[in-house]
């Protein structure tokens, strides 16, 4: 859908999956495999050993890595397309030895896939109340593995209104990256109070100005939290020193 504001467009897809086995549901099912994958412990294996090629390289090392042979038995991932006339075409018949691709310089994160087939169905969702019905995370029938990613997805996507040049406007769904999560309230709070705006009254500018810092902000408040209990080993002996404490205290009574 390059016009994503386009209901022609949208209607027509939808027209097109309504032909195919399973229709709109089909986006549904594929998100959910993309979400299982990259959850699976052979996505795990496929990560690691890209990391230790990584790391390898960076040491200038041997390039070459032993990983223990993958024994693919879970999901596997759809390939799924769009073409400039709306036809939704989804190939889940792959190989057996093509299920898990090893190769490092090819190696896309299936949820990031599922995530970009979740915003699809939730903008054709507008127009489709069966579409929007499969997308509903709180929908007791749908299997456990369903609504996990449904509502992954759904508290991780949000959506904008841009106002075009023309002055028409555009609604835009976007993913939310999970490092977002790590910048703090007190930097909100400065960016949302402190931003101008331009001639225009807009405030995008400015904001986009400040990004690198920001970028930069989240990415060490991410290090910082994960290495917050290695780097200190204090907490530990506080943590420990607690529980005797409280341990000592119920023994008395």
């Amino acid at each position: 859908m390059e016009s994503r504001h386009d209901s022609e467009n949208a209607e027509r897809v939808l027209q097109n999956m309504d032909n195919t086995d399973g229709g709109p549901r089909q986006l549904v099912h594929a998100l959910t495999q993309a979400y299982e994958m990259a959850h699976s412990k052979q996505y795990e294996i496929v990560m690691m050993r890209r990391e230790l090629m990584q790391r390898a390289n960076l040491q200038d090392g041997p390039t070459s890595v032993v990983s223990p042979l993958i024994k693919t038995e879970g999901v596997t991932l759809p390939e799924i397309s769009v073409d400039a006339s709306g036809t939704v075409s989804i190939h889940d018949d792959v190989k057996p030895d093509m299920k898990f691709v090893c190769d490092e310089a090819s190696t896309v994160d299936p949820k990031e896939v599922g995530h970009n087939i979740y915003i699809l169905a939730h903008q054709l969702a507008r127009h489709s109340p069966e579409l929007a019905q499969c997308l509903d995370p709180d929908d007791e029938k749908k299997s456990v593995q369903t609504r996990n990613a449904l509502n992954f997805y759904k508290k991780h996507t949000a959506q904008i209104e841009i106002v075009r040049q023309d002055r028409t406007l555009e609604r835009v769904v976007f993913p939310i990256h999970e490092i977002c999560s790590f910048l703090t309230k007190e930097t909100k709070q400065t960016v949302y109070n402190n931003t101008e705006r331009d001639n225009q009254g807009s405030k995008v500018t400015e904001f986009f100005d400040q990004w690198p810092a920001l970028y930069q902000e989240m990415k060490w408040q991410r290090k910082l939290q994960a290495g917050l209990y290695a780097s200190n080993p204090f907490m530990y002996t506080s943590s420990v020193i607690s529980i005797i404490f409280l341990y000592s205290q119920w023994d008395e009574k």
